[in-house]
């Protein structure tokens, strides 16, 4: 196919867990010449841009004159209704992920796969344990969705190119720990992105629609990343070991088997509300302990050094029960010989993490 002035082509293959798939691969008009005759160029496809259109019940390939990057579905429902009884595998992984909020983790799936359009939370997945599952998670969504998903390293966020997720629906990070200021706000504009820039490499920029979603895996339980307090994009669930005999050599073969049941299931569920949030989960539907443990672990660290050092106070002090403190104060009793710690930076600590703004115009907390 020739898309604007670029020629790609269409690579049928096979995807890891068999299902066949497509890939577009740049290429050249000579190398098209070389391997075919001049005369091919007239019969290849002509398309005016490209452009994402995600639809995993009824797909398009062209839309408006234009070129699906978003890949066909490869699975289909069962046709018949299913019982939660006839997924049991994977209902006890869901159940192993989702834990308490296995409710709300169907509701996720289910939006995936019937609005793939839908922006949804950064689903992140934590555990300093091994053979929890988190890496599991990620396979089997790529075994779901095929190309539509993708995988991609932290560093990645890093870089200036971006077609290898660009035009994905599902984005993995595995192991991840994004410690670069740059990268985590690069991770909080997309997942409310309307369109992408593409950039990748021999191929002129070009813009689209953009419907990523991220899931996280990671070891670091609480600092995989700066979340700042008031942040609701982010859904975050510890994961326990996964028993031996429950990882079995047939583990991805038996999910494999049961997704045209699963996709039924999801299917029958009460239809989702959209209208309660943009992201469809309310804030204090997946507020959790660990969340706050995460948001708590991502203040500054001089946020979390006034906070100790007024408790080590008030435990030198315990027969007093207010302490009241100049900007001033702070910076000469605890900070005299920090050059890095000027009494703007303690202002706005104390304004934006202790949230203490109504005393502060008189310079006391």
């Amino acid at each position: 196919i020739r898309v604007r002035n670029n020629y790609f082509k269409r690579i049928q293959k096979k995807h890891n867990c068999g299902v066949q798939v497509e890939n577009l691969v740049p290429c050249t008009k000579e190398a098209i010449k070389d391997d075919h005759h001049k005369s091919v160029l007239n019969r290849v496809n002509l398309y005016d841009d490209f452009t994402i259109e995600p639809n995993n019940i009824h797909y398009e390939p062209v839309v408006n004159g234009m070129w699906n990057l978003y890949e066909p579905f490869p699975h289909q429902p069962h046709t018949e209704p299913v019982t939660i009884d006839m997924i049991p595998n994977t209902a006890n992984f869901m159940a192993h992920v989702f834990g308490d909020q296995i409710e709300l983790g169907y509701k996720y799936l289910k939006v995936l796969y019937e609005n793939p359009k839908q922006i949804l939370p950064v689903l992140v997945l934590v555990s300093k344990e091994r053979s929890t599952g988190k890496s599991s998670f990620l396979n089997w969504m790529d075994i779901i969705f095929a190309n539509n998903y993708t995988q991609i390293a932290p560093e990645d966020m890093h870089s200036a190119f971006n077609s290898q997720y660009a035009y994905r629906n599902i984005i993995g990070i595995d192991e991840a720990v994004i410690d670069k200021q740059s990268a985590v706000e690069k991770i909080k504009s997309i997942v409310t992105a309307r369109t992408i820039l593409v950039n990748q490499k021999m191929i002129a920029q070009y813009r689209i629609p953009f419907y990523g979603k991220i899931i996280i895996t990671t070891n670091k339980e609480t600092d995989f990343m700066r979340v700042d307090e008031e942040e609701v994009r982010f859904w975050v669930r510890k994961l326990d070991t996964i028993p031996q005999d429950k990882m079995t050599d047939s583990f991805y073969d038996d999910l494999l088997k049961e997704i045209p049941y699963l996709l039924r299931y999801l299917i029958d569920m009460e239809d989702i509300e959209y209208g309660r949030s943009r992201m469809v989960f309310t804030k204090e539907e997946i507020s959790n302990e660990l969340l706050q443990e995460v948001k708590r672990e991502s203040r500054s660290g001089l946020c979390k050094e006034i906070e100790i050092l007024i408790k080590e106070w008030f435990d030198q002090n315990t027969h007093q029960k207010e302490l009241y403190l100049r900007l001033k104060d702070i910076k000469d009793v605890w900070f005299a010989n920090d050059s890095r710690i000027s009494r703007h930076y303690i202002k706005k600590v104390i304004e934006e993490e202790i949230k203490k703004r109504k005393i502060i115009q008189n310079e006391q907390i």
